[in-house]
């Protein structure tokens, strides 16, 4: 049980741009794919760093990316390309100060590595460390506290196996075991997280999926001995989970597991030392998580790290955990909730399993929400606030790049309760030379929407400041970038969308127009309707309904303006109004065989036809051409009596328009033939 835990602190979240180039690909791979990885690593003596995968296209990881963090931005320190030979993502850890990537290269079956000094700043690939077969996939690696590499993959067979998970591993440095394989149940076990007990024991947790469509998942852990196979392996209580973390209290060899799923929030699985898995699951307060990371700190606590509605901590003193944590009052402690970051699906931390180094601090690292924003990369940095830190700017705060006459919150922290009720908000474009207002007052409530100026500049900084005397105050750590291209007379586009083409109803009728507009260097700022029978409607309105009452010819037009005052020009959509005059009313029978005059007549678009029954007969409703070649069958069929009503857009029977002329609309019954002469003209 859980004897204790933090009580609702003051956490304050430092937040940083790494990169723009982060890998996901538009409509099938999105930015939180290898959410188990290691990628933010800590080395001995050369800091924080994070390995990213590039690229665009999820068969191919062209290079990795070594970032290193500098303590106010984040920095490039080298590209390195890779054979092109891997697929999905790379795993990577740091010994010392030498980070090791680790991939499979699906194609040809093996294992391959890259091995990168953060001293001299060189990089080696070695291909082909472990010939490991063909449908291969779902990488994964860890450290042991005394530093021995483990990675391990997935044999996949579908639909339900059995598979092979696969691990090796290699005890400093003294060359890779061989191969160790453990038979799973079902088609595969993938995205599996590691926690150590000792230098050759750890607990692995992930998900195992079977079937070919629907698939269904079953989130699974167990126990593994270096040198031997999987043990103690479990599938979990409940339907369509996977795995989040898994962790391993190190005092009494306790085991829990984190998993997701049907449940609709974090699921909790415990496992005491010596005993079994818990057979039902525990929803982790906070709900509609959809992903949950441990990292345990040499500063005495667990930090949980949740994605729900934007990022969250829930702080547990490891002291307190003699058993199964009871999570009922522990607080969530909100840490940023950032437009485009709030529905990111991975976190990857700084934690003991992919560093030989103590981890120092909360520190983790993000994708943008899928998929526009996927290929942006963030890192939160957490810190419990000792009371002196009031103003904290978040974004922009360096390394960023925004785009001039677009809207974009700025963000900054401030305590839950602060001295402060207004700030200034000001903006440089030279890095500080020159200030000018954002806002000369605004409510200090941590967020404020700002339209980019159109300043094309490198070197910008935001500040934040207490209204009253200007101090305290804090500005981006690092320059961020406004890209802004004057495009000069470049006028938006604005269009109908409904009715799409040129309509024609009835008098009293309900005609539902929408409209979009679009303009390439900013925004549009308003929507001018015309019906064409006197009514104007103003603003942003893309969509309205109109009700014509009066017969008549109708052109109904969208014009848009946008925010350098330009127009567009104006679309139109031509609306045909037939009078209402009671036509189709049966109470009283038609007194004889007749054939309506078609309105509107001349047409353009489409025209209303119209003919009376005084009886049910056999009626077949033809259209020739002037010359008598037929044209077109509208109907063919037996009748009741009355009126009868029916549109013709000037197609013939293969549904190609027509040419512009007269036509001949011909009405045969058994009684009697009528005919009409309509004008079509294009």
């Amino acid at each position: 049980m859980l004897a204790g835990h933090v009580q609702a602190q003051e956490y304050c979240t430092d937040s940083y741009q790494m990169t723009d180039q982060h890998r996901f690909q538009e409509g099938y791979v999105g930015g939180f794919w290898g959410h188990h990885l290691g990628h933010m690593v800590r080395t001995a003596t050369r800091g924080l760093w994070y390995v990213d995968d590039t690229g665009n296209d999820v068969n191919i990881d062209p290079a990795l990316n070594y970032l290193r963090f500098d303590g106010t931005r984040w920095v490039l320190v080298k590209n390195f390309g890779t054979p092109l030979t891997i697929q999905q993502n790379c795993a990577s850890m740091a010994v010392g100060d030498t980070i090791y990537s680790y991939g499979v290269n699906i194609n040809q079956g093996y294992i391959e590595e890259a091995v990168y000094n953060t001293r001299t700043n060189t990089a080696t690939w070695n291909r082909r460390i472990r010939y490991i077969g063909g449908n291969t996939n779902y990488i994964g690696a860890a450290l042991s506290p005394n530093g021995t590499r483990v990675v391990w993959w997935t044999r996949v067979v579908n639909p339900a196996g059995p598979s092979d998970w696969v691990y090796m591993y290699n005890a400093a440095d003294t060359g890779w075991s061989r191969s160790i394989v453990s038979k799973i149940a079902g088609s595969d076990f993938s995205y599996v997280f590691a926690s150590f007990l000792s230098d050759s024991v750890f607990y692995a947790g992930g998900e195992v999926p079977s079937g070919s469509g629907p698939w269904t998942f079953e989130a699974a852990a167990g126990k593994v001995t270096l040198g031997s196979p999987l043990a103690e392996f479990t599938k979990m209580k409940g339907s369509n989970t996977g795995g989040n973390d898994i962790w391993v209290n190190p005092a009494n060899g306790d085991a829990h597991f984190f998993t997701y799923g049907s449940y609709g929030a974090p699921g909790y699985f415990y496992k005491p030392a010596g005993g079994s898995w818990s057979d039902t699951v525990t929803v982790v307060s906070g709900g509609g998580a959809s992903r949950v990371r441990v990292i345990d700190s040499p500063d005495g606590n667990l930090y949980m790290i949740l994605i729900q509605g934007g990022l969250k901590m829930m702080v547990i003193p490891k002291s307190s955990i003699a058993g199964k944590i009871d999570f009922t009052g522990i607080p969530l402690i909100p840490l940023s909730n950032f437009d485009q970051f709030s529905n990111t699906w991975a976190i990857w931390p700084e934690v003991k399993e992919f560093q030989t180094t103590p981890v120092a601090g909360v520190n983790f690292g993000y994708p943008g929400n899928d998929y526009s924003f996927a290929n942006l990369l963030r890192h939160n940095s957490v810190k419990l606030n000792p009371g002196n830190i009031a103003l904290r700017v978040q974004l922009p705060n360096g390394n960023e790049t925004l785009t001039g006459k677009v809207k974009q919150n700025i963000y900054w922290y401030r305590p839950t309760v602060s001295a402060i009720d207004t700030v200034r908000i000001d903006f440089s474009p030279d890095g500080g030379a020159s200030w000018t207002p954002v806002a000369a007052k605004a409510p200090n409530k941590g967020s404020y929407a700002w339209t980019v100026p159109p300043t094309a500049s490198t070197s910008c900084l935001i500040r934040v400041a207490n209204v009253n005397g200007g101090s305290p105050a804090d500005t981006s750590d690092a320059l961020f970038t406004i890209d802004y291209t004057l495009i000069i007379g470049k006028p938006p586009v604005g269009q109908i969308t409904r009715p799409t083409k040129d309509t024609t109803v009835y008098a009293g009728a309900t005609v539902t127009f929408q409209g979009a507009g679009s303009d390439t260097d900013g925004y549009i700022t308003n929507y001018v309707w015309k019906t064409g029978d006197g009514r104007v409607v103003k603003g942003i309105v893309k969509s309205f309904d109109h009700i014509y009452m009066t017969a008549g010819v109708y052109y109904a037009t969208l014009e848009v303006q946008d925010n350098d005052t330009l127009w567009s020009k104006p679309d139109s959509v031509m609306i045909t109004v037939l009078p209402n005059t009671g036509v189709g009313d049966d109470s009283q029978l038609p007194r004889m065989l007749e054939l309506h005059p078609n309105y509107p007549n001349p047409f353009n678009g489409a025209t209303i036809l119209s003919y009376s029954l005084n009886r049910a007969m056999h009626v077949r409703l033809r259209i020739f051409s002037v010359t008598g070649e037929e044209v077109a069958t509208l109907v063919d069929e037996a009748q009741s009596a009355g009126t009868h009503r029916l549109g013709w857009d000037a197609r013939n029977g293969d549904g190609k328009e027509l040419a512009s002329g007269f036509y001949v609309c011909r009405l045969e019954t058994p009684d009697a033939v009528r005919v009409q002469k309509i004008l079509f003209l294009r």
